[in-house]
């Protein structure tokens, strides 16, 4: 399935421990500069995000996310393999530059409005 995206995408890793078909151990960073989404017919900026990946115990990975830019967040990625679940708390602030329709959608799809300081609070997990 194609994703209309476009930046570069890298993965640095410090350290990582793999055991036959399980990773049991991770600490690294992933991150997406120049950041763009395809909305309609033309590319949105969107900015440079970051992910401080690390796994506090096996089968838990943790990520400490940061982004600055058009659609700036900052928050937390936890996924538990073991009990199949996952959890997301971010903070995400889209900037008066991007398309109206654009942060209307975004907004519809979080399912939030935004606070005085025009961020958008998300919190959700769940499992597979």
């Amino acid at each position: 399935m194609p994703i209309p995206a476009r930046g570069q995408i890298a993965l640095q890793l410090e350290r990582a421990e793999i055991s036959r078909t399980q990773v049991r151990g991770l600490e690294g960073t992933l991150s997406w500069q120049q950041a763009q989404w395809q909305w309609n017919t033309h590319w949105l900026a969107l900015g440079d995000y970051r992910c401080e990946l690390t796994m506090p115990a096996p089968q838990q990975m943790h990520c400490g996310v940061q982004g600055q830019g058009a659609l700036a967040m900052d928050g937390v990625i936890d996924v538990n393999t073991n009990e199949r679940s996952w959890a997301v708390q971010l903070h995400i602030k889209a900037e008066p530059s991007l398309p109206d329709d654009f942060r209307q959608g975004l907004q519809l799809m979080l399912a939030a409005e935004p606070d005085a300081q025009g961020k958008v609070a998300v919190k959700r997990s769940g499992r597979w």
